[in-house]
């Protein structure tokens, strides 16, 4: 319910209310980390048990607020829960159209980066940390560009639904060139503070060589990473939820899993190699993508 009732709130141009929603609810999930994992006065905690609740009690919190958003009649997205609901069969249709390859396109995402994940084990111990440590610090890279890919989505719907097809597509391309100038900053403070950000995850020279290897190569991906990102959500916005699927498919299974398998697996290239072929895949389905966009019928 948290995922789709933001959805809804942004999809109607109100971005602020789900980040308004999501801070109260991650400060609670920490308060009530700290309280129901270690205890407070006479109270023990729960250990791990706690996190959990603590989670869960914290989307609880953000589900409440978000349909109270949705329920008020002064909001932009207003609902009745008093009016008499049927199923509208043409709509279920519709959104089991276009949400079936949204949600078939995350599962090749992450059943492909499962796989790959447990090859990059088999390399080492080491080199899996080295890796995991260059995913958290890339995670920053992502922000802008989701950020900017949820505009494209809502802006590029909007347009397409006052039949602005020219505008829609502005739209998305605008989207894009805001995204890689702030993900070519990152990518930038990345290749240059390589061996300071690997320091603050760890003391181990070896792990902090891989790290510093991986993050360069990251930074010299980042404007074909913010196609993946923002034209994927553009895309989506205009209803073409196959096309990103199909592109998912041949880069995640057809590029990243088989070649970390031969690469890494096979020859035994080390984590670097991994992530060359991490950035064959995003610069080819980049290509892919705006290709896609700028000359597809969507």
């Amino acid at each position: 319910m948290n995922i789709i009732l933001s959805s809804a709130l942004r999809g109607a141009g109100n971005t602020k209310t789900p980040m308004n929603i999501a801070l109260i609810a991650n400060l609670t999930n920490a308060i009530l980390d700290y309280i129901l994992i270690f205890g407070i006065l006479n109270f023990n905690g729960f250990g791990i048990l706690g996190a959990g609740l603590a989670t869960t009690l914290s989307r609880v919190i953000s589900m409440i607020f978000l349909f109270q958003k949705i329920t008020n009649k002064k909001s932009e997205f207003y609902i009745s829960i008093l009016e008499s609901w049927k199923l509208d069969f043409i709509s279920a249709k519709a959104i089991l159209k276009l949400s079936l390859p949204a949600a078939v396109e995350r599962l090749i995402m992450r059943s492909g980066q499962v796989v790959y994940g447990s090859m990059i084990i088999k390399i080492g111990t080491e080199a899996y940390a080295a890796h995991n440590i260059a995913g958290t610090i890339e995670s920053f890279s992502y922000l802008p560009g989701m950020g900017f890919g949820v505009a494209a989505a809502t802006l590029v719907g909007q347009s397409l639904g006052k039949e602005e097809k020219e505008n829609a597509q502005n739209i998305g391309l605008i989207s894009y060139f805001l995204a890689t100038i702030f993900m070519v900053i990152i990518g930038i403070i990345f290749y240059i503070y390589a061996p300071e950000l690997a320091k603050l995850f760890t003391k181990d020279d070896f792990i902090i060589n891989q790290v510093v290897k991986v993050l360069r190569i990251i930074a010299l991906f980042q404007p074909f990473l913010a196609i993946t990102l923002v034209v994927t959500s553009a895309l989506q916005g205009a209803g073409d939820t196959k096309f990103p699927m199909y592109s998912s498919l041949i880069g995640i299974w057809g590029i990243r899993v088989l070649g970390v398998y031969i690469l890494c697996v096979k020859l035994e290239y080390g984590l670097p190699a991994v992530w060359a072929v991490y950035a064959m895949d995003i610069v080819v389905r980049g290509i892919i993508l705006m290709v896609r966009y700028l000359y597809g019928d969507w």
